[in-house]
Parts: C-alpha cells; structure tokens; sequence
C-alpha cells in the first residue's frame, strides 16, 4: 500500500519538473529579446544623437529669433522713414543683453556699414565673408581660427526697398557649445548634409565622444546574453538524462 501511495507523489513532481523545464526555455529567450530590444535602443539613442542635435537647433533658435523679430521690426519701420542711428544702436544694446554677441552690424546690399555695436576690428572681415552671395536667406557661417572654428556668424536679411540689406551677428562657438555634455562637439563639413541639424547651417554636425559612452547597457547586455544561454545548456542537458 505505501509503495501506491508514493507514486502519485513521484509521478507529481516529476510532471512540475517537466513543467519548469518547458519554462526554462521560454524564459531565455525572453532574456535575448530584451536584450535584442534595448540594445537597438541604446545604439539608436547614442549613434542617431537625438538629444545633442535637439539642444543644438534649440540653441541656434534661441540666436537666432530675436534677430528674426529685430530684422523684421526694422523692415516694418523703414517703410515710412530712414531708422535712426541711435534706434539701431539701442536695439543691439538690447539684442546683446538677450544673447551673447561680440558684434552686431547692418550691412547694406553694397557692403556698407549702416550701424555697428561691438567688437569694431571684426567688421572688415565680416564683409568678407560670402553670406551677400545668392539667395538672400537666413544663414550661418562658420569663422575658422588656426583651422578650428572659434565663432559663427548669424546673417538674417532684411528687405529696404528694392535693395536687401543684411543684421548680423556674430557669436564664439562656446555660446552654443556651452548647452551640450563635455562629449558632445560641433562640427562643420566641407559640403552641406543631407539631413542638417538646422536649415540655417547645413554644414552642422555634431560628434560624441565613444570614449564617454556609459558602458552599463553593455555589461548589462552581455550578463542577460550568457545568463540566457546558461539556461539553455542546462536545460537541454537536464532533458539528456
């Protein structure tokens, strides 16, 4: 009688252990799935560089708005009257204290200097630049210092008449950069992008250091990865026997 008695109890538990080792399996492949899955994530979040290049063109339209509103308060007064001198003058003075500029200047469509707040001994050269060429659209060029780029130039236009008159602003790179982490850089290419991080500046691209990447999603990867195939060894040798 004890011996019927017992083979219930045996034939139970081994009926809960094929049970688990059915689960077993199911539960490492949810592991690689996971892993499969965050992993696409975080390459996703690290090489596509969404939130630096969002920072970026937030950045850029922190400067660059109120030269826009400016721009256009001076298209809208010009239509009855020359502007003062001393109306520009007092608009920059109010553009600075918004933003960090080294220079604010109005060039006129022969490269005249109309009006200029800052930095005096960077006009010259800022005539120079090709922002008067073509189409008369906002733009951002580059100033490149001893092959590195230093600072940037906002050039909005303004419609006088029949003639485009241009404000520009001129910043240190450093504005900008100062809203990303350490390894985040700014760069320009050589040709416009395909997929600019701003219309203005189609150059623009930015670089993340690899060295800096938080590497926990990695060895968390790679613990899921072996714990995962562990429980399969096992299983399949637990199912040999």
């Amino acid at each position: 009688m004890s011996e019927n008695l017992e083979r219930p109890n045996i034939l139970k538990n081994n009926i809960n252990m094929n049970a688990i080792l059915w689960l077993i399996p199911f539960v490492a492949i949810i592991l690689v799935l996971v892993l499969v899955f965050f992993g696409g994530r975080y390459r996703k979040s690290t090489s596509g560089k969404d939130i630096p290049a969002k920072l970026v063109g937030a950045g850029i339209d922190s400067v660059l708005n109120p030269l826009k509103l400016t721009a256009n308060h001076f298209e809208s007064l010009s239509k009855d009257f020359a502007v003062p001198e001393e109306t520009l003058l007092r608009h920059f003075n109010l553009l600075k204290k918004l933003v960090t500029f080294e220079s604010l200047l109005i060039l006129d469509s022969d490269r005249n200097v109309i009006s200029v707040a800052g930095n005096r001994e960077e006009v010259e050269k800022i005539k120079l630049k090709p922002f008067l060429k073509g189409e008369p659209v906002v733009q951002i060029i580059p100033v490149i210092l001893a092959g590195e780029v230093s600072k940037l130039l906002f050039a909005v236009p303004m419609k006088i008449g029949d003639k485009t008159n241009w404000l520009v602003a001129q910043i240190k790179l450093e504005v900008l950069a100062s809203l990303l982490p350490p390894s985040v850089h700014m760069k320009f290419a050589p040709n416009p992008l395909r997929s600019p991080l701003h219309p203005a500046a189609p150059k623009l691209y930015i670089e993340i250091d690899t060295v800096n990447r938080p590497i926990w999603p990695l060895l968390l990867g790679e613990l899921m990865l072996g714990f995962g195939i562990f429980i399969l060894l096992l299983t399949l040798k637990n199912r040999n026997k």
